[in-house]
Formats: C-alpha cells, sequence, structure tokens
C-alpha cells in the first residue's frame, strides 16, 4: 500500500480523531490534497523542505506522499553551501524554507494507485567522510518502518507522540508514520526545549515518547519536571527506570572494565558464561573499541599521516574544547591509532573457530532465530 492510500484508509478509519494537535485525519487528508494541488509537482519530482518539526513540516510530508512526489527533508542546521549541495543533488523541482509560504490549491486527487515500490522520501546522509548522499525510501518500506515501530514501542489506538526528532531522520519519519497507522497524534515540538516539552506531555496527554537519550536524561533532571503531570505517559518497561525515574542501565558493551559513572553496572564480559562466549564478546567488541575511526588515503606521506595523527589527540587535549564538551554533556576518549591498529589486527588474527561462531550468529539473527 502506498502512503497516499494509507492516509485516506486513516481518515475513512479516524476522520475526527486528532492526527495533528487540532486537525483531524479527516481535515488532515483535505488539507494534504488542496497542498498537494498547489504544489503542481508531478509523480516522482522532489520536493525540498527546510524546516524544523513544525505542524507545517508534517502536514508538507503527508502532501508530497498524497501528490505521489518524494519528500526531500533537509536539516536546518546546514549551511547555505551544503543545502545548495542537496538541492542541487536531488534535483529538487521545489524548495521551501521558513520564510516561504505553503501553496493550496485545488485538491489533488491523490495518488492512490501508485506502486508502493515507487520513491516516497529522500533522507540526506550527514556527509562525515564526504558529500551528503541522498538515501531514497520507497512507501512500502516507510509503512513497514511505521508498523514496525509502532509493534516495538506497544503503540495502542489513539497514543500521542512527542515529534521532536527530526524530521529529516528516520527516526523523525518512522514516529510520523507509526502515528497515523493507529490513528494517533503526531505532536510536534519544533526544536528540542526541555521545559516546552513537559509543557506539551502535561498539555497534550502524551502517552509515547521516542527519544535519544540524552533527552530523557534532560527531561528526567529538568526543574520543572516534579511540577508536571506526566502520568499520561506509559513506562513499557517499568523496571527499567529506576527510583528516581531515571535510565537504568542493564550492562556496559566495549568495556574491559566497569566506567566510573557506573560502578553498579557489569560489563559483557563480565556476564560471560564461558570462556568461549567471552571470548566471542571481545571479538563483537572490537569494532566499538575502534569508535569511528578517520582513514585516508594509502599512499599518503607518512610524515603528514603521523601529523594529523598528533593533531586530532591535541585537539581532544584542548582546555576548550573540552569545556565545551562538557557543557554539552559529552564525554571525550579518543582512540589513538595504535590502537585503532591494534584491533584491526585482533580482527584480522580471530581463530576460524571464532569467526564460525559469530557467522552462525550472525545467521540466526537474520532469519530470526
Amino acid at each position: 500500500m502506498n502512503l497516499a492510500l494509507s492516509l485516506l484508509s486513516a481518515a475513512e478509519r479516524h476522520p475526527e480523531a486528532e492526527a495533528l494537535p487540532g486537525l483531524g485525519y479527516a481535515a488532515l487528508r483535505d488539507r494534504a490534497a488542496r497542498i498537494a494541488g498547489g504544489l503542481g509537482l508531478e509523480r516522482g519530482e522532489r520536493l525540498a523542505v527546510v524546516l524544523d518539526n513544525r505542524v507545517e513540516t508534517a502536514v508538507l510530508y503527508w502532501a508530497a506522499q498524497w501528490a505521489g512526489a518524494v519528500f526531500v527533508p533537509l536539516s536546518w542546521r546546514l549551511s547555505e553551501a551544503e543545502l545548495d549541495y542537496c538541492v542541487e543533488d536531488c534535483g529538487a523541482r521545489l524548495v521551501l524554507r521558513e520564510d516561504d509560504s505553503i501553496p493550496e490549491g485545488a485538491q489533488h486527487p491523490g495518488a492512490l494507485d501508485l506502486d508502493e515500490r515507487e520513491p516516497s522520501l529522500m533522507l540526506y546522509t550527514s556527509g562525515t567522510t564526504g558529500k551528503p548522499k541522498g538515501v531514497p525510501r520507497s512507501h512500502g518500506a516507510d509503512r513497514a518502518g511505521g508498523l514496525s515501530q509502532s509493534l516495538q514501542h506497544g503503540y495502542l489506538p489513539g497514543d500521542r507522540t512527542l515529534g521532536v526528532m527530526p524530521l529529516y531522520h528516520t527516526m523523525g519519519i518512522h514516529s510520523l508514520v507509526a502515528m497515523h497507522l493507529v490513528g494517533g497524534c503526531f505532536v510536534s515540538l519544533a526544536r528540542w526545549d526541555a521545559s516546552e516539552a513537559l509543557r506539551l506531555i502535561e498539555q497534550e496527554r502524551i502517552t509515547s515518547l521516542y527519544l535519544a537519550p540524552t533527552l530523557f536524561h534532560d527531561l528526567v533532571h529538568h526543574p520543572d519536571a516534579g511540577q508536571r503531570d506526566l502520568s499520561s505517559v506509559r513506562a513499557l518497561r517499568p523496571n527499567w527506570l529506576g527510583p528516581n525515574g531515571s535510565m537504568r542501565s542493564l550492562v556496559q558493551f566495549a568495556r574491559a572494565t566497569r566506567h566510573p559513572e557506573f560502578p553498579d553496572v557489569p560489563t559483557a564480559r563480565e556476564l560471560a558464561l564461558s570462556d568461549k562466549a567471552r571470548a566471542l564478546i571481545e571479538f563483537a567488541e572490537l569494532p566499538y573499541r575502534m569508535s569511528r575511526p578517520f582513514v585516508a588515503p594509502p599512499n599518503l606521506p607518512a610524515d603528514r599521516a603521523k601529523a594529523l595523527q598528533a593533531g586530532f589527540l591535541a585537539v581532544h587535549k584542548d582546555p576548550r574544547y573540552l569545556e565545551e564538551a562538557a557543557k554539552l554533556r559529552i564525554e571525550v576518549s579518543p582512540i589513538g591509532a595504535d590502537d585503532v591498529l591494534k584491533a584491526i589486527d585482533q580482527i584480522a588474527a580471530a581463530p576460524p573457530d571464532i569467526l564460525d561462531q559469530m557467522r552462525k550468529l550472525f545467521a540466526s539473527s537474520k532469519s530470526g532465530g
């Protein structure tokens, strides 16, 4: 099923249920159809949108799906040069930014017969190792992602979620799509603000939160947390929460010893029931011990490589850098080139029985076993 037809189904099943605060599913379908008519886009043409998580962004997403166009959400944090590159790279037929008005016209009839294998969305990678890359996603894939999230989070009919994860990221899109599948409400929070999030949770009776761990931390430790009625939020696994409402850590992965801040949380290695199991865990941890290493062309002169390595470590010792990281609650623990190479050597030298067992484990996970 394509997403235009899926939206129509939601509007027919739950016409009065809120899709967005103050906007029911029948009204959302009608507005999406009018905007689709105003956009003037043909099927498959790209609509690039540079907006934060406001209500209009969610409506534009559904208007693009209704028209059979491809929605291309771009981060408002990007520089003008980066945005220009992405807009040109995706071949956007139309670009909408913060100060642009949203066009409306005669209701578009809807791309109800569009093959679900056709693209509905293009998300851009962060571009950490080069230019950002546009990754197309089909109607069927995104709808399946929303279904998967609904099942994983145990969503119930009429649930209400806080829409704060960026809509230029898969987390945000899956939250939006999941809500229409359960007749739920996507409550937009344009940009992260813990105080505003707590207000919305209370006012909008939010039942489900899909956030990054640092955002959960912000909520739990915010001075307003104790003053707001947060009883509407369902904790799917209450035993994962500590006595003060903070997240309870279960295990530490890719660490030889316990982190000083979590002295009571065991490492994965401690939980191994045999020497072989411990060896498997240590092997599985090796890529994570490398984190995200920077690589250079093979013919880079040795002296330049040494300079880059020294510069990398020097930056991570800079007092101003460390001060800024502390403000953002980012732990700085750089891995040097020697440690990265050691991990690579350990992977290459892994015994055959360990490799065979890892292959079996991966095969079992892919087959659902």
